[in-house]
């Protein structure tokens, strides 16, 4: 059965939504009265990370850039992840389409934001490192990789597009786990490995601030899958084949995109990290992380512990066991 778009205001129909997706709702938003109160404690925390381009100095990596040795491959990492974060932005706009309940529309509002953000930082960062006309040609950037990832997000819109079932729905939530908690992390590392070595520390923290917004909303994404597959008729059993195929493809995606075994061990871990977010057996081996070296720039990934009060990384206080 095919979902139909969710009515802004229906007075008729009550405040707490009966359904995540195909419900009933008045889209009147009250936050003390949730189907799934524990929504508004996923809303905050994604809330909580609010942060500006501004905030972060970029003034001495951009006098240390014009004699930089790995220029190409920084403006190259910037320009990627610019392109590759407005992928995900129409189709989480599509999802939201179809919500019936007015508390995830009101979480995707502020992800929205944040998106937003993230594309102004990378264009903030790649301003400073090289003058205006160089810009257009950084942001130019092309590659197999990218062109598939463009492809996979394609597909997944005009297919709820198209046919706006539940099961299209739940598909198009995977894909956003997996572009939210696997997609270019291998870049992540590399602009860390900068900053291990005292290089283009303001890049590594602008790239970690977007680092830590994407784990914040992949939980809210893997929260939103369970739940959304619970209240359905769909038997996990169908759907969790189909997110298994969608981590392997990306495992080799991301291997194509620098070929380096400890990477690919690395993303294999992540991949098993996502599987878990949305209540899939993890696929691989790698159960603990295998550069734990980044730990001390990733303050923020776990999520079940205390903040690290002695990391010598980037103050972004404690978040991820995801």
């Amino acid at each position: 059965m095919e979902l139909q778009r969710a009515k802004i205001i229906n007075p008729v129909d009550p405040n707490r939504a009966t359904k995540l997706f195909g419900g009933e709702a008045s889209g009147i938003l009250n936050w003390n009265d949730l189907k799934y109160p524990h929504f508004y404690e996923l809303r905050e925390e994604v809330r909580a990370n609010f942060w500006i381009a501004a905030e972060v100095d970029m003034s001495a990596d951009g006098r240390a850039f014009p004699t930089y040795a790995h220029r190409d491959a920084v403006l190259e990492t910037l320009a990627l992840l610019a392109h590759h974060n407005e992928q995900q932005i129409d189709l989480s706009s599509l999802v939201a389409d179809y919500t019936t309940d007015p508390s995830v529309t009101s979480v995707f509002a502020t992800m929205y934001d944040q998106n937003s953000e993230h594309n102004h930082a990378l264009n903030y960062a790649i301003a400073h490192l090289v003058g205006e006309k160089e810009q257009a040609d950084v942001l130019r950037v092309e590659n197999d990789v990218l062109s598939k990832r463009r492809l996979q997000a394609k597909e997944q819109y005009d297919k709820l597009q198209q046919a706006p079932t539940e099961r299209h729905i739940l598909e198009a939530l995977a894909y956003l786990a997996v572009f939210k908690g696997m997609q270019y992390y291998t870049r992540f590392v590399t602009t860390y490995e900068m900053t291990e070595r005292g290089e283009m520390k303001s890049v590594s923290e602008l790239v970690g601030l977007i680092h830590r917004d994407r784990l914040a909303q992949l939980k809210f994404i893997g929260e939103l899958f369970r739940t959304a597959l619970q209240e359905s008729d769909i038997d996990k059993l169908d759907i969790h084949p189909y997110v298994k195929e969608l981590v392997r493809t990306e495992v080799e995606l991301e291997k194509d995109d620098i070929v380096r075994e400890d990477l690919e061990s690395y993303i294999r871990y992540r991949a098993n990290r996502v599987c878990r977010v949305l209540g899939v057996a993890e696929m691989y081996q790698e159960t603990s992380n295998p550069l734990a070296w980044i730990d001390k720039y990733t303050t923020f990934e776990s999520t079940d512990e205390a903040p690290k009060q002695d990391s010598v990384g980037f103050d972004l206080d404690g978040f991820d066991d995801l």
